[in-house]
């Protein structure tokens, strides 16, 4: 029980900074509301289907869905607000659309992955200095290793569940 409270513990963290990185989102785009609804919309759905793929397919499918379609950039500028590195209004500048969602949603789960696990040094240097080769490293190491995969995919299980219902909150503020 213990791990659950504290899955839910990092989710309600990581929602107050969303919420902040939602707010303060700021497009190029000609349409700044829409932009935004539409990002926000993007995320909702990246963490809708998060829980379900996790419990089918395993932490590295959930990697490597999120890791096919973000972009390098969005989530170290994520991951740098979600750990204090980076003032939340500094991420308005990002171009919008659909890789924002999985981008977004890639450094939620690598910030609770170095969060849940701070035994798990590769995690920490994940979530400190983000790049993809590491993050492939990172699922190659878990389909290298099925039990601490389907260990990992346990215990984040109650994180994404709590974190699907706290973006979905923070949303629907948005439409």
């Amino acid at each position: 029980m213990r791990s659950t409270r504290k899955a839910r513990q990092v989710a309600v963290r990581q929602a107050i900074v969303l919420e902040r990185i939602i707010h303060n989102m700021k497009t190029n785009k000609g349409d700044e509301n829409k932009d935004k609804v539409k990002i926000a919309q993007g995320l909702r759905s990246r963490a809708r289907e998060a829980p379900g793929l996790i419990l089918q397919a395993g932490l590295a499918s959930l990697m490597t869905h999120l890791l096919s379609k973000s972009k390098e950039e969005e989530v170290a500028q994520a991951l740098a607000a979600l750990t204090g590195k980076k003032d939340v209004e500094s991420l308005g500048d990002l171009e919008s659309g659909e890789a924002k969602g999985y981008s977004t949603m890639l450094a939620l789960l690598i910030d609770a992955l170095r969060e849940l696990n701070p035994q798990n040094n590769h995690f920490k240097k994940l979530a400190e200095n983000y790049n993809t080769l590491c993050t492939l490293v990172a699922i190659k190491d878990l389909l290298n290793n099925p039990a601490e995969e389907a260990k990992l995919s346990r215990e984040l299980t109650p994180y994404l569940v709590e974190l699907k219902k706290l973006v979905e909150a923070i949303v629907g503020e948005q439409e």
